[in-house]
């Protein structure tokens, strides 16, 4: 996504290689769960590998001349955040609870907003000096939607915990 910066058709090649890493992803889990050849190291390869993808995703075009680094560096820390915590769900109450917008939902998203780069690289608004365009909006209103979504669930995992008793004597 940073080599966009230089040359718009990097969008089609980051694209179809998240795409790629999206079906891979999709159908390894399907096949390790339908033949019943789930492991541990494959349940941390799987998380580790989203989380790292996320991250050359969301870092790359936070560095492209496209995007302000702020709204999808933000955006980065909720998406990893709520990883976090779908794991303490899975740990400490057997559940498996997605966020709003999921890894399903963001190649999705990813491609309309590089198809709308494409067909308007420039602008929607400007904030003094600094231009948001479509990753920077996105970014905005998706980060809103996981923090909201990340306050909600830890909320409601703590009051599904056990509090602490009281030591005795």
């Amino acid at each position: 996504m940073y080599l966009a910066s230089f040359n718009r058709w990097w969008f089609a090649i980051g694209v179809g290689s998240y795409f790629i890493h999206w079906f891979l992803d999709n159908l390894d889990g399907t096949l390790a769960r339908t033949r019943g050849l789930t492991s541990e190291r494959g349940f941390f390869l799987d998380l580790f590998l989203d989380a790292l993808g996320y991250s050359a995703l969301f870092l790359g075009t936070a560095f492209s001349s496209y995007s302000v680094r702020f709204p999808l560096v933000a955006l980065l820390i909720l998406v990893l955040l709520r990883e976090l915590l779908m794991l303490h769900w899975m740990l400490l109450r057997q559940r498996f609870v997605m966020p709003v917008i999921g890894p399903s939902e963001l190649p999705a998203i990813v491609l309309v907003l590089v198809v709308l780069t494409a067909f308007w690289p420039r602008n929607l608004v400007r904030v003094g000096n600094v231009g948001f365009g479509w990753f920077d909006a996105a970014a905005s209103l998706t980060a809103i939607a996981y923090a909201i979504d990340v306050a909600v669930s830890a909320v409601r995992l703590y009051h599904s915990l056990d509090p602490p008793t009281a030591a005795p004597g």
